[in-house]
């Protein structure tokens, strides 16, 4: 067995002796029958997670990326729910650029989904994390990011004005990451475009907002989500 899991199989067998002790007193108190409970619900839920890998989440905005922050928590996954998913306050994840880093985070965190809604990174780390990105389409996105900043600022821009100071292919930027992080508008290459295919195809879960429910399905079943 793994070591967290074993480690969490010694407490179920010490917290369960406190129980029995509990119970041989003449009148056991409710509270700890209580807090006994919610004891081991807690722990039958690290237990149930102790075998999958956490949820990397590549949010990219104006993707649906709040709601699916919610179906995980609402389907028991621990997150951040205060912060959008997100586990760090430059929006990133998980305690640094290197795959080092990011299996040291792993092995240490309590998260089971996280959210990243910044540029991806190099490194992938299949061992402890699955990967998953929703993705709309181009200039739809482009659309209802100008409606969320016009709703937010009023400031009377027409869209094409708005374009004009917007990065090019967000969603591609996004998904290539660091390497296409500094390129200038309109500088992208057939390089960049191959590169970022191949990290696409390296992502676990990809889920098309225009088919979002079907695409979702497998995927919470893989969860065990309802």
């Amino acid at each position: 067995l793994p070591a967290e899991l074993q480690r969490l199989l010694i407490l179920v067998v010490e917290r369960l002796a406190i129980y029995v002790n509990i119970e041989k007193q003449p009148q056991p108190q409710p509270a700890c029958a209580v807090a006994m409970a919610a004891w081991l619900s807690v722990l039958l839920l690290r237990l149930a997670s102790s075998q999958r890998k956490i949820v990397f989440f590549l949010h990219i905005h104006k993707s649906a990326g709040s709601t699916l922050c919610e179906i995980a928590r609402a389907n028991g996954e621990i997150v951040n729910a205060w912060d959008n998913c997100n586990v760090q306050h430059d929006q990133r994840c998980c305690g640094g650029d290197s795959l080092r880093e990011h299996q040291a985070y792993a092995r240490a965190t309590r998260y089971t989904f996280v959210a990243a809604e910044r540029p991806m990174y190099s490194a992938m780390d299949h061992e402890h994390f699955e990967y998953v990105v929703a993705i709309r389409r181009s200039l739809d996105h482009y659309y209802s990011h100008f409606r969320h900043v016009e709703r937010l600022y009023h400031d009377g821009s027409t869209f094409e004005a708005w374009m004009d100071g917007q990065p090019d292919n967000w969603n591609l930027r996004q998904l290539c990451g660091t390497r296409c992080l500094r390129v200038p508008k309109f500088k992208l290459t057939l390089a960049h475009y191959i590169y970022t295919l191949r990290r696409l195809r390296a992502f676990d879960v990809v889920i098309r907002l225009d088919r979002f429910r079907s695409d979702l399905r497998g995927f919470a079943d893989s969860r065990r989500w309802s």
